[in-house]
């Protein structure tokens, strides 16, 4: 029979699954690193496929493009703003703007974000009203109002603005993050904005 020495078995007395589990945990924690499984190399090969599951054909030069979808299966973009807030009729002060090229008619999906907006009226109220814009048209839905009264103020830390275009032709088109402001505001802006756009079509 083997004897373990006193501190050792004192040692093994306090060990527990939840002991053990837990000093994995913090081990895991300070190392700072991501873990994650790997297959060995050259693991997976020939054998491991079925015959003609991968072909060069599938794989090689190949990008995806509406001819490789049926007919309904490509799912139609929609889009709303929960506060349903539209932009101002025609563009204001452009704060961001960036052209998107549609190689066939489609439509385009929008998005701006505004970091710390902010409007402080003087004698009277005042607000200001920011929205996306493609060639100079309002996308629907893609507003942000703010709006005060006389010597108060409103914002926001961090806003999304997003929508769907009407459908566009094909082409090189201007997207803009404008501002319109009403009421003469004793200060208004934003501290950061971005604006994107992504297209959908042939």
């Amino acid at each position: 029979m083997r004897f373990l020495p006193a501190a050792s078995r004192a040692v093994r007395a306090r060990v527990s699954y939840a002991n053990a589990m837990s000093t994995v945990a913090v081990f895991l924690a300070l190392g700072g690193g991501a873990y994650a499984l790997s297959v060995p190399r050259h693991s997976v090969g020939r054998a491991q496929l079925k015959r003609n599951a991968v072909t060069a054909s599938k794989v090689k030069n190949h990008s995806l493009s509406t001819a490789d979808f049926k007919r309904g299966k490509l799912p139609a973009l929609g889009g709303v703003r929960a506060a349903e807030v539209s932009p101002a009729p025609a563009p204001g002060v452009v704060i961001q703007s960036a052209d998107v090229v549609t190689r066939s008619a489609g439509r385009a999906w929008v998005l701006a974000t505004v970091r710390d907006s902010f409007v402080t009226c003087g004698g009277a109220p005042c607000s200001a009203l920011w929205g996306v814009y493609v060639d100079s048209k309002p996308v629907p839905d893609t507003g942000m109002l703010l709006r005060a009264d006389p010597g108060g103020s409103d914002g926001y830390t961090f806003y999304a603005l997003y929508g769907v275009t009407d459908r566009l032709g094909r082409g090189t088109h201007r997207v803009v993050l404008a501002r319109t402001d009403s009421g003469a505001p004793a200060s208004v802006g934003q501290l950061g904005a971005q604006l994107g756009a992504l297209t959908a079509g042939g």
